[in-house]
């Protein structure tokens, strides 16, 4: 799990290199990561290491959906610029499972609990590759094992 102070070391240490494309893109980060401690205060609770993965799986999202959206308009140099920003972000993210085990866990999950219903199969899933699937790919291997 990424921490807070990990990406703000790694942050001095792209600014000695002189990365200024992962300089960028952790400046961006901690920002988001920051503003969203800042809204947690309001709730009387202290940022923590789920936390900021939480905003680090957030932003990788945005990356992907504007990956797709500038290939889909041919700007490649825009999207080049976005897939270098998810490289640096995923590299700070749990390892992603394959579609094999997310298959097999959703297989385990309808098994055990003997329901048919999406929302409570999706629900039970999401709760044991917390970080580690995204929910669309959760989504999509749940509707495959139930139909």
């Amino acid at each position: 799990m990424a921490s807070l102070n990990q990406l703000e070391n790694d942050l001095v240490a792209a600014l000695k290199s002189r990365d200024t494309n992962k300089t960028n893109t952790l400046r961006l980060v901690i920002s988001e990561i920051k503003n969203f401690a800042i809204d947690l205060r309001t709730k009387n609770r202290e940022l923590n290491d789920e936390d900021v993965n939480n905003v680090l799986a957030k932003e990788s999202k945005k990356r992907k959906e504007s990956i797709q959206i500038f290939e889909q308009a041919g700007r490649t140099d825009l999207s080049e610029s976005e897939k270098s920003e998810l490289a640096i972000i995923e590299a700070y993210l749990p390892q992603q499972i394959s579609r094999e085990e997310l298959e097999k866990i959703v297989a385990e999950v309808i098994e055990s609990t003997d329901k048919k219903d999406f929302g409570s199969v999706m629900k039970e899933v999401m709760v044991r590759v917390k970080g580690k699937a995204d929910g669309k790919d959760v989504a999509e291997a749940v509707k495959l094992l139930l139909s």
